[in-house]
């Protein structure tokens, strides 16, 4: 059993302290570890973006795009948004589905560039269809590159998709994006380093039966002066009557094809080859009678036709 200090052995204890006699341990501070600032940008694995302004701008584009394309391309046209992420730009780089075409544009006045991905399957639909197809791509897409003219057809549709998104963002912040080039090998592009955080929105266009991907990305430190705005909700939610006005809005500009039928025959395969200069067809339309006028190949009027400054016209006489 430890020997227990008697009364005037502690004192004489303290006493010895108290002058430094007796030396005592000092206390040891107890060390603390460097507390680490957590980026949660900087996560090496995909996560879902759910900023706001960001959800609203593609929603936004969204709507004027598949009018756009409408116009372009005369054909049925659905996109749906499938998800945004943030990544490590060598991640996406890695998730492209090759061959693709990639064309870069540039983000003023937030500075920095940023990505629209066109799937190659997509692509080819849009070539396709732009030279009179139907939007069916036989291509084999396995180390195919584009030619001259198909890289132009390129450069016309994704200046569209950029005019449209340019748009979208309005709403939030207004910005200008100028398109600056376009490349298929995703290692001659760079519009981050390989572990800079990227927003990735991830599209399906759809058309007439068949679809493709469209991806839109761009460095997250880009909206760091922006963050404010990206992260308010919108103050007021959209009624009927506010979404109503909006696709009046959309629908104005969109540019139709109207036709007025003069009349029409049946000929033979016979008649039609021995088709000459100077030979008339009669048609089966009486002179009194009204034309029929069609919007986007659907009736809608009746009209006479006649001349108006020099320039041949109808007018119409009767809604269908």
């Amino acid at each position: 059993m430890d020997k227990i200090l008697s009364q005037e052995e502690v004192d004489s204890l303290l006493e010895g302290i108290e002058k430094g006699e007796v030396s005592t341990e000092e206390k040891k501070e107890e060390k603390r570890e460097d507390i680490i600032v957590y980026d949660f940008r900087g996560e090496d694995t995909p996560s879902e973006v759910k900023l706001p302004g960001i959800i609203r701008i593609n929603e936004r584009f969204i709507m004027t795009l598949r009018s756009s394309l409408l116009n372009i391309l005369r054909k049925d046209i659905d996109i749906t948004l499938e998800k945004i992420r943030s990544m490590n730009f060598s991640d996406f780089s890695k998730y492209i589905p090759l061959p693709s075409s990639l064309n870069i544009f540039k983000i003023n006045p937030l500075g920095g560039s940023g990505l629209l991905v066109l799937e190659g399957n997509l692509t080819f639909i849009f070539i396709d269809i732009f030279f009179g197809g139907r939007g069916i791509s036989h291509v084999k897409l396995e180390g195919r590159s584009f030619t001259p003219i198909e890289m132009k057809v390129i450069k016309k549709i994704s200046k569209v998709m950029l005019e449209n998104y340019e748009s979208a963002w309005s709403e939030i912040y207004n910005v200008h994006l100028e398109y600056t080039g376009s490349e298929m090998d995703p290692q001659f592009v760079s519009i981050a380093s390989p572990k800079e955080r990227i927003i990735v929105s991830e599209f399906t266009i759809y058309v007439e039966g068949t679809n493709g991907n469209l991806f839109i990305c761009f460095p997250h430190s880009i909206l760091d002066p922006i963050m404010d705005k990206l992260k308010m909700r919108k103050a007021e939610a959209p009624t009927d009557n506010n979404c109503r006005k909006v696709l009046e809005e959309i629908l104005k500009d969109i540019e139709l094809d109207l036709v007025c039928i003069l009349g029409n025959n049946t000929l033979s395969a016979n008649e039609l080859i021995n088709l000459k200069i100077g030979d008339t067809i009669p048609i089966n339309t009486k002179v009194k009678f009204p034309l029929i006028i069609t919007v986007e190949g659907i009736p809608k009027f009746k009209g006479f036709p006649g001349s108006l400054n020099g320039r041949k016209a109808i007018k119409i006489a009767e809604l269908l």
